[in-house]
């Protein structure tokens, strides 16, 4: 059930986002009339906007589609009220994005224009009752968890200046709405144990 397909590509960008622009191993040096310049290299990949945008939309398609699937079919009303508020929040946040990425000239599209999620979709669709519910809280808390990390690690090593305001602002919200789910994991979790170990 877990969500390898989304997690990988937002890890990979996670890593990229640690190195910073400057660092030496990507540093270009010229020598001119026997005097050495140190130019700075290309900023990795995923601290690029256009990148950021992709992966970032990628993740926000996931948590959008999954929310719209399971709120109807979801049997507890504090499953329900959690997709209605993270879909709520996440459509604010991605229209937030995609006036930024239009003003900046970037496309709000998911990296490599494909989804990468089908077969947690497929789970979601296939099952009904406490496996819907624990598998969509699941997965939630894995697609948010890595949504955080990219966003902190585009706030502080972005290159465009109002992507990460908006960063920094995303964060909170996303923070906010992982807490709550871990929160909803945690009960849906209790719910199974026999009573003695609730």
């Amino acid at each position: 059930m877990p969500t390898t397909r989304l997690l990988l590509p937002l890890l990979a960008i996670l890593s990229a986002c640690s190195d910073q622009a400057g660092n030496t191993t990507s540093d270009r040096i010229e020598v001119t009339n026997g005097a050495t310049i140190r130019q700075p290299g290309p900023a990795p990949a995923e601290t690029r906007g256009q990148e950021f945008v992709s992966a970032v939309e990628g993740g926000f398609q996931f948590v959008l589609e999954s929310t719209r699937m399971v709120d109807p079919k979801a049997e507890q009303a504090k499953v329900q009220q959690f997709a209605r508020k993270l879909q709520t929040d996440v459509e604010a946040l991605r229209t937030e994005l995609g006036q930024i990425a239009a003003a900046s000239r970037l496309q709000l599209a998911p990296a490599g224009g494909e989804t990468t999620y089908q077969s947690d979709l497929a789970v979601l669709s296939s099952t009904k009752g406490d496996p819907l519910e624990r598998a969509f809280a699941e997965q939630q808390v894995e697609t948010l968890t890595a949504l955080v990390g990219l966003i902190r690690a585009y706030g502080d090593g972005g290159d465009n200046p109002q992507l990460k305001a908006w960063a920094t602002r995303a964060q909170s919200v996303v923070n906010d709405r992982l807490m709550d789910v871990q929160t909803l994991r945690a009960e849906l979790e209790t719910v199974n144990l026999p009573a003695d170990q609730r």
